[in-house]
């Protein structure tokens, strides 16, 4: 019976599995092995109405990249004003409880793109490649974590163009 205690806590210690931080976990370089479905989707299954009102964008479709380890991000490209949608985005509520989450949109630099973009695999490249192929000369990156989404956005500097990456952290 004495033996029972340090067995039990041997044997729970053994089977915890390690917590993994979300920004840590995306950090991997994405294995190409796995598997993804591409899906059409709607900005309004990502948004709110209210969001979607205040951008003006209408119906806008995107695609729905859903790998079997349940992780998932959602593109889509419209034209709207960028001070509207950096606002509209920035109000966005999040999870109360959340660890991560941003009141305002920053702009990100190339760097954090790339780091981004390493975290992809290959079928979502594929099918996100207007996204991820822009000049850094011709458009800002902004990045704002409404836990438990990230936002990216590729603003053109001389247009209302939009590309707008929804990720699903977790």
């Amino acid at each position: 019976m004495r033996y029972l205690l340090p067995c039990l806590f041997i044997l729970a210690a053994l089977s915890c599995k390690k917590n993994e931080n979300i920004f840590e976990a995306q950090k991997r370089p994405a294995d190409e092995s796995t598997e993804a479905i591409i899906f059409y989707t709607l900005l309004a299954d990502s948004l709110s109405a209210k969001a979607i009102d205040a951008l003006r964008v209408g119906d806008v479709t995107g695609i729905k990249v859903k790998y079997l380890s349940g992780r998932e991000c959602r593109y889509f490209e419209y034209d709207a004003e960028k001070s509207l949608v950096i606002r509209t985005i920035s109000q966005l509520p999040f999870t109360p409880y959340s660890k991560y989450s941003d009141t305002l949109c920053r702009k990100i630099n190339d760097e954090d793109l790339t780091r981004l973009r390493r975290t992809i695999s290959s079928t979502e490249y594929e099918n996100s490649s207007s996204f991820w192929n822009n000049d850094s000369e011709t458009v800002d990156v902004y990045e704002c974590i409404k836990s438990p989404f990230r936002h990216t956005l590729v603003i053109d500097r001389k247009s209302n163009h939009i590309l707008h990456r929804i990720e699903l952290l977790g």
